[in-house]
């Protein structure tokens, strides 16, 4: 009764509440010699943990796993291998992860834990998207979502939606991109689900601004950003807020668009995974080419990008070759060289305090009272 209380509470965004559940849980459990039990509550309090990054996770994964193996459990080491994909996914080791993620939906399919296995084939297709593989990618989510809508797994079919409609709009078909991700969204906020409703709302403004509809994107974007700063998640915030810029920037809006980046420049430090810098920096730099700091900015994203193995989607394409160019354009080919390697050799921390400064151009405007560039109230 406690693990199950443990993750509804989860999925209502009751982080703490769900976090004090199930450690009772654990605690009981171990009172009474369930090692059985003690597994699920130690793996299900991993994920209620998610939000603290794959230092937290890890090790609550690695001792469930030895909890179930010990107790013979097939399905709690499926659940242990599904924990360990997401610290793999998290740093962004997309190939490991998915290779944890096969193997847990074979353990699953072992202890004829249907629904399971069809959550773990869904994270082995999200990590065949993060590594461009679409193919591969749309066989797996293809899948999954036929077993979820079999099931009657609402939720996680919304999810799966989700990531068909970002599949789809990287491979240009925008119309099917449009009805995945609106009916995911509608989905996630019939289930009162904020947080993956919010995550819902980015992919169905980043659709709709994709096709040319940036003030229809506009409120699903602040909708999402909004909803992350209640929830108090700076890294879902920064990721945000980029998408909020870009709307901007396509409306012509560009002191709001900057003040978005700002702002998620700002959230993004207070996070503990760095996959929304690269893109936080690249487009600070293309806004402000001309700026010394901008290659080093530049060189920055790249040196990040490489890190945590965050690709140039194709959607992202342009627009990442046109803030590279207008930068290009400003600086002498030997300058540019010299600043982007040196950007390169930055600390993530040396990298923002090297784009902070920027802001100042938009405080000056906002204290002067002079035209913010937006037609929207701030």
């Amino acid at each position: 009764m406690l693990i199950g209380a443990g993750v509804l509470a989860y999925r209502l965004d009751y982080t703490q509440r769900s976090d004090d559940i199930l450690s009772e849980a654990i605690t009981l459990a171990r009172e009474l010699g369930n090692m059985r039990g003690e597994a699920e509550a130690t793996l299900s309090l991993a994920f209620d943990r998610s939000w603290q990054g794959a230092d937290a996770l890890e090790p609550l994964g690695l001792r469930g796993q030895v909890l179930a193996q010990s107790a013979g459990d097939q399905r709690g080491e499926g659940f242990a291998l599904l924990v360990l994909g997401r610290v793999a996914s998290i740093r962004g080791q997309y190939a490991k992860a998915q290779s944890l993620f096969i193997d847990s939906a074979r353990l699953y399919e072992n202890a004829g834990c249907l629904v399971s296995r069809s959550l773990a084939i869904q994270e082995a297709g999200r990590c065949g998207l993060e590594q461009l593989d679409f193919a591969g990618a749309r066989r797996l989510l293809d899948e999954t979502l036929v077993n979820h809508r079999r099931f009657g797994n609402v939720h996680d079919a919304a999810t799966t939606l989700g990531l068909l409609g970002r599949l789809a709009l990287n491979e240009h078909r925008l119309d099917e991109a449009r009805a995945q991700s609106a009916e995911s969204l509608r989905i996630f906020r019939a289930l009162h689900d904020q947080n993956c409703g919010a995550h819902a709302a980015e992919v169905h403004a980043t659709v709709l601004c994709a096709m040319g509809e940036a003030e229809a994107a506009f409120p699903h974007a602040e909708c999402a950003a909004a909803t992350y700063r209640e929830l108090g998640f700076p890294h879902s915030l920064a990721r945000a807020l980029r998408i909020v810029g870009s709307v901007h920037a396509t409306l012509g809006e560009v002191d709001a668009a900057r003040r978005a980046l700002f702002d998620g420049l700002i959230a993004q430090q207070r996070a503990d995974r760095d996959i929304a810098l690269p893109g936080l920096l690249e487009a600070i730099a293309g806004m402000h080419p001309d700026a010394p700091v901008a290659p080093q900015l530049l060189g920055s994203a790249a040196a990040l990008r490489e890190q945590w193995n965050v690709p140039v989607f194709p959607v992202e394409r342009a627009e990442y070759e046109r803030c590279h160019a207008a930068v290009r354009a400003k600086h002498a080919p030997v300058d540019f060289d010299r600043a982007v390697a040196a950007g390169r050799a930055l600390t993530r921390d040396e990298a923002i305090q090297s784009a902070l400064p920027l802001l100042q151009d938009v405080e000056s405007a906002d204290e002067s009272g002079g035209s913010a560039g937006s037609k929207r109230p701030p």
